[in-house]
Parts: C-alpha cells; sequence; structure tokens
C-alpha cells in the first residue's frame, strides 16, 4: 500500500495530465473502501440496512446476521440454499422463469438506487443466488453505494421524465409492480 501511494503522489506531482484526477484522493478512497469491504462488522450492518429496505418484498431474500457471533473479521449469516446467479443451467433445469429473474433482478437494483439510496455496490452473478419461485438472495455487502436525493433527482431528470409523471399510477409497470404504495409515494416525493 505505501508503494502505491507513493506511486499515486509522483505521478500527482510529475505527471500533469494525471493532475486533474487527483490519484492521491483516488488511493485514499480506494484504502478506505478496502478496509469497510475487509471489516465484516461493517458488511454486516450494511446488509441489516438493505435487508430493512426490502422488509415485506417476498421476492428479495438478505440473509439474516448473526450478530452474537459476527467480528469485524468474521461475518456468520444465515445459509442460503439456492442456485447461483451464474449457473444459468441449474436456472433452467429447474423451471425457472428467466424473464420473471430479471425483472426481479432489475426493480430490486431500480429500488435500491432510486428509492432507498443504499446498493450493492458489486451485483456480479456471484452475489446472488436464484431460490424457489424466482426469489433472489443478495449476498456480499462489503461494498456498498449511497446516492443523495440531489443524485437521485438528477437521474429522474435525466433518465424517467419522459417516461413517468409524478404520480404512481402513471409509471412502468415493469418498475412499480411489487413496490408498496408508501414506496411509491416516498420514491416520487424523493425525486422531486
Amino acid at each position: 500500500m505505501r508503494l502505491i501511494a507513493h506511486l499515486a503522489s509522483l505521478a500527482e506531482k510529475h505527471v500533469p495530465e494525471l493532475a486533474a484526477y487527483h490519484p492521491q484522493k483516488v488511493f485514499q478512497h480506494f484504502v478506505k473502501s478496502l478496509q469497510n469491504e475487509l471489516n465484516f462488522m461493517t458488511e454486516g450492518h450494511q446488509a441489516d440496512q438493505v435487508a430493512a429496505n426490502f422488509e415485506g418484498h417476498e421476492q428479495i431474500v438478505i440473509p439474516k446476521i448473526y450478530w452474537e457471533w459476527t467480528r469485524p473479521r468474521i461475518n456468520v449469516q444465515e445459509f442460503v440454499d439456492g442456485i447461483p446467479g451464474v449457473n444459468i443451467r441449474a436456472i433452467d433445469a429447474a423451471g425457472m422463469d428467466r424473464t420473471r429473474i430479471a425483472q426481479t433482478g432489475a426493480r430490486a437494483v431500480l429500488k435500491m438506487i432510486l428509492i432507498d439510496g443504499l446498493f450493492h455496490a458489486d451485483p456480479h452473478p456471484g452475489n446472488f443466488f436464484i431460490l424457489p419461485g424466482e426469489r433472489i438472495a443478495f449476498i456480499d455487502f462489503g461494498m456498498i453505494g449511497r446516492v443523495s436525493e440531489g443524485q437521485t433527482a438528477t437521474a429522474d431528470d435525466c433518465c424517467c421524465r419522459r417516461c413517468w409523471t409524478t404520480t404512481p399510477r402513471d409509471c412502468p409497470r415493469f418498475f412499480w409492480n411489487g413496490l408498496t404504495e408508501e414506496e411509491t409515494i416516498r420514491g416520487t416525493v424523493r425525486s422531486r
């Protein structure tokens, strides 16, 4: 880490083209993110936050953290018995509807980003399992992203204004189906 810090310092001082990117700040952010990802207490708290946001959503599962055994270097959580998201053959063999799975996943990601402002920042297929009923279990909350209300409003302005109005009933069905009325209203209010 010291070597990389030194290289970032040299780059910022001696390579004018890189100075505008603030290599030292980028490195400091990287170190902070790495430390957070390696602290399983932080990961557990982040998982609990996301789980609270999905309370009442039957299609999304976040494993329960067992706090009595979880420490900074060990995370003890509920076992998830599902098909890894990377195993398309097993998903097909189980007779699951991949379109429905994709819709559920897309709704979950949009909810995390646009409504909750807290999202899984490492969503590769190894970090989710498919459960019976086309439910999705997310794991590994070591990396979390946060979206401010201002950023949400900007996303709304850039991406959604042409599709959505301020009334939930006018929003595209692919997104709002499965959200509670309170979340729909909160999401609409939050983004204005």
